[in-house]
């Protein structure tokens, strides 16, 4: 297992960097952004214009084009739904928009009536 960086060593690697949450944090390179590991490893390949902390097991994504969804820690989105914006899960419920239309969603991405 590789060695937890120290921040000052992350924010060398990396043009900005979050707190840790659920064992990922936030990372910042050349305006792309993603998750990384303690030890300062990127999680996943994909990057995305904006990240969120992963609540619940899961992480706010937002692409150039606008779409919004949820990730797993292995970045593999946690549902095929994409959303015009989604809130961090609290309960296993996250506020979703689309289309002009807001309402919850559970954590497979399933709109809750």
């Amino acid at each position: 297992m590789a060695k937890e960086k120290t921040r000052k060593e992350l924010l060398k690697m990396y043009d900005g960097v979050g707190d840790f949450f659920e064992g990922l944090a936030r990372a910042e390179k050349n305006g792309k952004q993603f998750h990384i590991r303690l030890d300062g490893t990127p999680a996943y390949k994909e990057r995305y214009a904006e990240v969120e902390n992963f609540h619940e097991e899961r992480a706010v994504v937002r692409r150039k084009n606008g779409e919004c969804f949820h990730i797993l820690p292995d970045g593999i989105p946690a549902y095929e739904e994409r959303f015009d914006s989604v809130g961090s899960f609290i309960g296993g419920l996250a506020c979703a928009e689309k289309g002009g239309s807001d309402f919850l969603i559970d954590l497979d991405g399933t709109r809750v009536e």
